[in-house]
């Protein structure tokens, strides 16, 4: 039997990161030729995928009716030609009473913002089909406008970055969720039937004061100075939500290894210095 994968959006660098993976394995993989309910029918019936993977993560936010409806089609799909569905989702589906102490798979999410709302919501239209899964991601480092880029930008142009040392997260990279989700496809391909919540996060956790003063380091190594870190109280934190996810599900049941949010992010930093470099935002440190 030929196994192939679905990705919902190749465009994103979420999606795109999945697609690129996958080829790398030489696992088929095809993708809606347009972001909308009626590309993605045809696209399966004419492909016949094992798995479809929603990467549609962060988008739609603008139009939560038609995320919703997107969810909901998505699962009727899987469950009429029998595909395993993988939806990501987010820590953000918990309220922020929740969020301080860290969350577990077996925590029950009660949103407090509409973000978090619709992102319950997919989750449920996934839930609805017995062959999903649903994996909710902590704080992603290195996504379009994340935390990474927030901390550099309020550390090199703003002179001050003002953090909380009791907002926490075990934050990941892009890398990281595709990791994930390739161990997850190839055991399922063997067979494997583990379906419901799996929460990816680091194998450590860290307080946005942690982080910031991680990055301000690394800066300074590299040649730039780092403005000034203030601690403010929690109605000041520099993220609008915890990422402090727990669980064992991603080990228990795949195998999975949960890496330190330390491993692998002076490259994203140093990734992040050469885009500005690039861009004409900043020169290049005479010495690092």
């Amino acid at each position: 039997m030929a196994f192939k994968v679905l990705v919902t959006d190749q465009f994103s660098p979420l999606g795109a990161a999945h697609v690129k993976a996958l080829e790398a394995n030489t696992i088929p993989v095809v993708y809606p030729d347009a972001p909308d309910s009626d590309a993605l029918s045809i696209q399966i019936e004419r492909s016949k995928p094992s798995v479809v993977v929603d990467t549609r993560l962060w988008s739609d936010w603008l139009e939560p009716e038609a995320a919703v409806d997107y969810a909901r089609h998505l699962a009727d799909l899987c469950r009429q030609h029998q595909i395993v569905l993988i939806s990501l989702s987010s820590h953000e589906v918990f309220g922020v009473a929740q969020q301080t102490i860290g969350m577990s798979e077996q925590d029950q999410p009660e949103p407090d913002t509409n973000i978090g709302a619709l992102l319950l919501a997919k989750e449920q239209e996934a839930a609805r089909w017995e062959k999903s899964i649903i994996i909710r991601l902590p704080w992603v480092l290195d996504r379009p406008s994340g935390v990474l880029h927030r901390l550099c930008e309020a550390l090199l142009y703003r002179g001050e970055c003002v953090v909380s040392d009791t907002w926490r997260g075990s934050p990941v990279f892009i890398e990281d969720v595709v990791r994930l989700v390739q161990a997850m496809i190839q055991q399922i391909f063997c067979g494997a039937q583990n379906w419901g919540v799996f929460h990816l996060h680091a194998s450590d956790s860290c307080s946005e004061a942690e982080l910031a003063d991680h990055v301000a380091r690394l800066l300074q190594k590299a040649g730039y100075e780092a403005g000034a870190i203030s601690l403010g109280a929690l109605e000041q934190r520099f993220t609008p939500y915890s990422g402090w996810l727990k669980g064992q599900r991603c080990t228990n049941n795949f195998g999975f290894q949960y890496r330190s949010w330390r491993q692998g992010i002076k490259s994203k930093v140093s990734e992040w210095l050469e885009r500005e470099i690039q861009m004409g935002r900043l020169v290049r440190a005479m010495s690092a």
